[in-house]
């Protein structure tokens, strides 16, 4: 059950992915039809994965939600690799394409999140830290220069790198889940975004982290309240981003200080 336990952008098909070479336009639209905020969600799977949560924040707030996702993807605006040349330039090409239509899009609110699994052309994955940092800066401000607020999800504890499948290992382990825990310096990833914002200093870019409710001290956890917090080796199970949904809002509130946003 957990591992159909999915976002609803996975059966709505909301991603451009590698296997038609990024050449989907799909825009999927969450929250309120005709909302008073605009508001648009950005970045590749593990931005996808917050729509459970976002998704009842949108309808109380008075929210449309348009996404831009893109399966392993990130959009900051440098070529990646991937298995092909054709993959790497529509990837570019799709980020390209994404970067403009939101900073044209008059938004009032950039939710953005990326897990980074696509190293920059020419680097290695660690070395793509540096270079996608500014990269993604340059995004950021674009997007701030259009006149939007800009929020970065930090990206969430990545069990993959300890464990092949959550719910195998929990199913392995019903009366030990600690062993489908590890070390929150094994699990938390590189986050260049989220580096970014820090780097940027503007009070219109922000970054909000919910990983404390993954994490307990130096540790990381896959059950977390009972719930399966993931479907596969990384990315949050509808049920467990559902109950992230007001400690979200209330982290988006404090972020972004704007009484037109909130109800």
């Amino acid at each position: 059950m957990a591992e159909e336990d999915r976002p609803p952008v996975y059966e709505d098909d909301c991603f451009a992915s590698s296997s038609s070479e990024f050449s989907d336009r799909t825009v999927c639209h969450y929250g309120e039809e005709d909302g008073q905020i605009k508001v648009a969600l950005v970045g590749n799977s593990h931005a996808g994965h917050w729509i459970p949560a976002l998704d009842p924040i949108a309808e109380h707030n008075d929210w449309s939600i348009d996404t831009y996702l893109a399966s392993a993807c990130a959009v900051l605006g440098e070529e990646q690799e991937f298995d092909s040349k054709e993959q790497a330039a529509g990837c570019d090409e799709y980020g390209d394409w994404a970067i403009e239509e939101i900073t044209n899009g008059d938004y009032d609110l950039i939710i953005s999140s990326n897990r980074m699994s696509a190293p920059i052309m020419g680097h290695s994955l660690e070395e793509s830290e540096n270079p996608a940092t500014e990269a993604y800066g340059q995004v950021l401000q674009q997007w701030e220069s259009s006149g939007s607020r800009v929020v970065v999800l930090r990206d969430t504890p990545w069990p993959g790198e300890t464990l092949d499948n959550v719910p195998d290992c929990v199913s392995n382990n019903e009366d030990a889940v600690q062993e489908c825990s590890a070390p929150a310096d094994t699990w938390v990833p590189m986050d260049p975004q989220a580096d970014a914002v820090q780097q940027l200093a503007n009070p219109r870019i922000s970054v909000v982290n919910m990983n404390d409710y993954f994490c307990s001290k130096d540790t990381c956890h896959s059950v977390i309240g009972g719930v399966m917090a993931y479907f596969d080796h990384s990315h949050l199970s509808e049920t467990f981003a559902q109950t992230l949904t007001d400690p979200l809002e209330n982290r988006l509130r404090e972020t972004v200080v704007d009484n037109r946003m909130w109800r």
